[in-house]
């Protein structure tokens, strides 16, 4: 009896680790991504009670006083297909006026990227900017695994061109890279050199 008592006891325990570890994988864990110009901060914060596969996330500005005090400033919530992989706040159009960038990642083989872009109205509030698919002819050979990241206030796209053939993940078309720029007030892509 006492062995039997002791069996389902470990059993029981064992189901209930596992159950944890689904809900941990279906629920994910919270991602905080911070980054700073000036005395600004943007906080982008997801997965709280979320699958990591869809959901949201918040950006949220703040200035820091005293070097630790954090004031709001203004927010978001954004809707997101996979995860928050990074956060960049610069000035990308050279107007003076940084914007923010977010790189979500979706899960899966293909891991397709997408970047969400805000701005500050005249007023200081944020608000999203519109940032177009590439043109069709630089999208050729496209199938995902995108990354993204930023030099010199320029923000680049880089992914594998697959070829007829190509499996997966070995892509044998090289890369492409893109930049995102600004021209009479309008987000677009360019080939980068």
């Amino acid at each position: 009896m006492r062995t039997t008592t002791l069996r389902v006891l470990l059993i029981s325990s064992l189901l209930t680790c596992l159950l944890a570890g689904l809900a941990q994988a279906v629920t994910g864990s919270v991602v905080r991504i911070e980054a700073r110009a000036g005395d600004h901060l943007v906080r982008v914060t997801a997965g709280a009670d979320e699958s990591a596969a869809t959901g949201s996330y918040d950006v949220r500005v703040y200035v820091v006083t005293n070097g630790v005090e954090l004031l709001f400033v203004d927010g978001l919530v954004l809707p997101r297909e996979g995860r928050v992989r990074q956060v960049w706040f610069a000035d990308l159009d050279a107007d003076g006026v940084p914007e923010i960038a977010v790189w979500t990642a979706a899960s899966g083989p293909e891991g397709r990227g997408h970047l969400d872009l805000l701005g500050f109205d005249e007023h200081g509030s944020l608000v999203e900017e519109d940032v177009p698919e590439p043109a069709k002819s630089w999208q050729r050979g496209y199938a995902g695994h995108d990354t993204y990241r930023v030099e010199e206030g320029v923000l680049l796209r880089t992914f594998p061109i697959y070829r007829s053939g190509d499996v997966a993940d070995h892509a044998t078309g090289g890369a492409r890279i893109l930049k995102l720029i600004s021209e009479h007030d309008r987000w677009m892509w360019r080939q980068a050199k």
